[in-house]
C-alpha cells in the first residue's frame, strides 16, 4: 500500500467503528473472524499471528491492518495481549471515476499489513482510549471512540511511511497463496520474490524446505490439478483446457500429465460419461459447441452455450457486442462515466435499443446490483472496476453466487495493458457468444490500423513528453502509470512523463508535473459533457504549469475516457495522438 494514496483514501472516507475487544493470551490460544476489516494491536514477544494462510511471528508489539473476512488465529509461548478494534469505512457520496481507481488500486481497506509502530506508548494509549469510550455505550462515548480510532490510524500511517518498520508475512505461505489464485495466469516467480523483498534463490530454498518442492513445481501441479478437474467436469477441448489452465505447449503438457496421473488425459476424459453431441446426429446443420473455457478475472467460467442475455456496464463493451453481431442479446447498458455518443455511429442504434441502467444516484456512478441483477444476465461485461464493492455494483463473487458469469476487460486489471490486450477481449468475447468469425474480422480491421500506427511512430524522431489529466484530487493530479493508455502514448510515438509508476492510475504532485515539463497534455473526457474544457481551464490557471511547454505552446488535447480503456476505438485514438505527437514536433 503506498502511503500518500493511503492518506488521501483515508481521507476522504467516513469511518463507523463495528466492535472493540481486548484480551490475552497466555500460553494459549485465541481465533477473531470479522465480516469488518479491522486493526489489530499485540503485545508481546512471543506472539504467533497467521492471518488466512499467511503466519507472521512479528518478535514484538505489531499493529496489524486485516482485511474483512479473513480469519485470525492468535498463540503464544508465554504473555502476550490484543486489542482489537473492526470497523466500516463508507465511500464518499461524490465519488468519481477518479476516486474509484484510488480506492480499488490503492485499496487500503482490503489490504493485510503489518507494521511496528513508532511510538508503542502512543498506539497502546490509543487502544486502552478505544476500550473505555467502546465501554461506555453513550452516543459521547462513540465519538471518543472515533477519535481514538484516529489516533490509533495516525500511528499505523506514520509506521507505514517508513519501509522498515514493515512486517512481512511468511513468504512462503504468501508464495502458495498467490499460486492458488493465479495459476491461470503468466507468473514470474523473480517477480513473486521482488514483491517479498526476497531473492529468489532464497524463496527457491525456502519453499524446498517447507514444502518439498520449488515454486514452479508447485505451480505445475496446480495447473495439472486444473486440467484434471476441467477433463473430468466440463466437455472443452483439450487445446482450451490447456490455455485455460495456464499451459501454453501440448506436447509438454502431454508429458507432465503422463508423469503425474499415470495416463494421457484422452484416457482419463474416457472414463466419465459424455453427453452425446448434436454434430453426431442425423440431420444436424451445424455442429453444436461442447462448450468453451475461459479464464479471465482470476477465474476460468465453463459455458456450457452462448449466453442469450447480457448486461454491459459500460459503453465500449456494448459496442464490442454490437459488433460482434450480439447485439440483440445486450440486455441493458450503464453509462459508466462514458457517453452514447463515443460509440460508433452504425453501432449507436443498437445500443441504444438496449434498456438503460441509470446510476444508483447521483453521487454513486454505477447501477445498483440489484438492478443488474433483475435484468436475469446470463454475462456481465465491464471494466474490473464494475466488478469491486467499493469502486462498482458487486463483488465478482456476488455475480457468480447469483449464476452470472462476468467478464473484466483484461487491460483493467493487469499493469502495461496493451493493444493484444484488447484483442484478446474480443477474441475471447467471440468465444463466449460463438461469434468468432466476427471477432477475427474486427481484430484484423485493428491490426491494420495498427500498423498505419506504426509508420507514423517510426515517422517521429523523439518522443514528445507528454501527461495525462484524468481529474484533480485533493490537490494532486489524477493521472496515468502502466495503464492501457500508457501503451497507447508509447504506440503512438510518445512518452508518458509518469510511466515509471507502477500502477494504472496515480494521483501525482503539481510541483512533479512541472518538473517533467510535458510537451503535450492529454485531458480525459467524461460522459460526453464540457469536463474536458473545465479542465483545461484548471491546467491553465495552476501556477505550476504555467511554463510548461504543452501550456506555452497549446498542446492540450481532449479524449474520451471511454477510448482510453478497451474499446474498439482503441487503435483509432492512438493515430490521433501521433497526429498531435507530430503537430508537436513541427512547432
Amino acid at each position: 500500500m503506498d502511503y500518500t494514496n493511503a492518506i488521501m483514501v483515508w481521507d476522504a472516507v467516513s469511518v463507523r467503528i463495528a466492535d472493540v475487544r481486548h484480551g490475552t493470551i497466555a500460553g494459549g490460544q485465541s481465533e477473531l473472524t470479522s465480516e469488518n476489516a479491522l486493526f489489530l494491536f499485540v503485545l508481546g514477544k512471543d506472539a504467533r499471528v497467521t492471518i488466512g494462510d499467511s503466519p507472521y511471528a512479528p518478535r514484538g508489539e505489531t499493529l496489524f491492518h486485516i482485511a474483512r473476512g479473513r480469519h485470525v488465529h492468535m498463540g503464544a509461548a508465554g504473555k502476550a495481549e490484543y486489542y482489537c478494534v473492526s470497523y466500516q469505512a463508507e465511500t464518499p457520496q461524490a465519488v468519481g471515476r477518479e476516486m474509484a481507481r484510488l480506492l480499488l488500486e490503492a485499496a487500503p481497506f482490503e489490504a493485510t499489513i503489518a507494521v511496528r509502530p513508532a511510538d508503542v506508548a502512543a498506539a497502546l494509549r490509543a487502544c486502552e482510549a478505544l476500550e473505555s469510550a467502546w465501554k461506555e455505550a453513550s452516543p459521547l462515548g462513540r465519538l471518543r471512540a472515533k477519535a481514538a480510532f484516529y489516533a490509533l490510524l495516525a500511528e499505523f500511517c506514520a509506521a507505514l511511511s517508513q519501509p522498515e518498520r514493515r512486517v512481512a508475512a511468511d513468504a512462503v505461505a504468501w508464495t502458495q497463496q498467490y499460486l492458488r489464485s493465479h495459476f491461470s495466469e503468466d507468473v514470474s516467480i523473480l517477480r513473486l520474490a521482488s514483491i517479498l523483498g526476497v531473492s529468489r534463490s532464497s524463496l527457491h530454498e525456502q519453499f524446498v524446505r517447507r514444502v518439498g518442492m520449488s515454486p514452479r513445481q508447485y505451480l505445475t501441479n496446480l495447473r495439472l490439478e486444473a486440467a484434471h478437474r476441467a477433463l473430468r467436469e466440463s466437455e472443452s477441448n483439450i487445446q482450451e483446457i490447456i490455455a485455460a489452465c495456464g499451459l501454453r505447449d501440448k506436447n509438454h503438457f502431454y508429458n507432465l500429465y503422463h508423469q503425474r496421473f499415470g495416463m494421457t488425459p484422452g484416457e482419463y476424459r474416457k472414463q466419465f460419461p459424455v453427453r452425446k453431441r448434436a454434430e453426431n446426429l442425423p440431420g444436424a446443420s451445424k455442429p453444436a459447441r461442447s462448450g468453451v473455457l475461459i479464464e479471465n478475472f482470476g477465474r476460468i467460467h465453463h459455458y456450457a452455450k452462448p449466453p442469450r442475455r447480457i448486461v454491459c456496464l459500460d459503453y465500449a463493451a456494448a459496442e464490442i457486442c454490437a459488433a460482434l453481431g450480439a447485439g440483440e442479446r445486450i440486455a441493458a447498458v450503464a453509462e459508466a462515466e462514458t457517453s452514447l455518443s463515443d460509440c460508433a455511429r452504425e453501432y449507436r442504434g443498437i445500443v441504444a435499443a438496449a434498456t438503460f441502467l441509470p446510476a444508483e444516484s447521483a453521487e454513486r456512478r454505477v447501477p445498483s446490483y440489484a438492478a443488474v441483477r433483475a435484468c436475469a444476465a446470463e454475462l456481465v461485461v465491464g471494466t474490473a472496476y464494475a466488478f469491486h464493492e467499493s469502486t462498482g455494483v458487486a463483488d465478482a463473487a456476488a455475480f457468480e453466487r447469483d449464476g452470472m458469469h462476468i467478464y473484466a476487460m483484461r487491460a483493467t486489471y493487469k499493469l502495461n495493458g496493451t493493444f493484444e490486450d484488447t484483442y484478446e477481449d474480443i477474441f475471447s468475447l467471440g468465444k463466449i457468444l460463438d461469434c468468432e468469425a466476427r471477432a477475427a474480422a474486427l481484430v484484423e480491421t485493428m491490426r491494420a490500423r495498427e500498423a498505419a500506427l506504426n509508420e507514423m511512430r517510426v515517422a517521429i524522431k523523439e518522443p514528445p513528453r507528454v501527461f495525462v489529466f484524468d481529474a484533480q484530487i485533493a490537490q494532486r493530479a489524477f493521472t496515468c502509470g502502466q495503464s492501457l493508455e500508457n501503451c497507447m502514448i508509447q504506440a503512438a510515438g510518445g512518452r508518458n512523463v509518469f510511466a515509471d509508476r507502477a500502477r494504472m492510475f496515480v494521483p501525482v504532485d503539481w510541483e512533479d508535473v512541472a518538473r517533467a515539463d510535458p510537451e503535450v497534455i492529454l485531458v480525459h473526457r467524461f460522459n460526453g459533457g464540457e469536463d474536458g474544457e473545465q479542465k483545461i481551464a484548471l491546467l491553465r490557471r495552476r501556477p505550476e504549469l504555467a511554463q510548461t511547454a504543452a501550456i506555452r505552446n497549446g498542446q492540450t488535447h481532449i479524449v474520451s475516457v471511454k477510448s482510453v480503456f478497451p474499446a474498439l476505438d482503441n487503435v483509432d485514438v492512438a493515430l490521433q495522438m501521433a497526429a498531435w505527437f507530430q503537430e508537436c514536433r513541427k512547432n
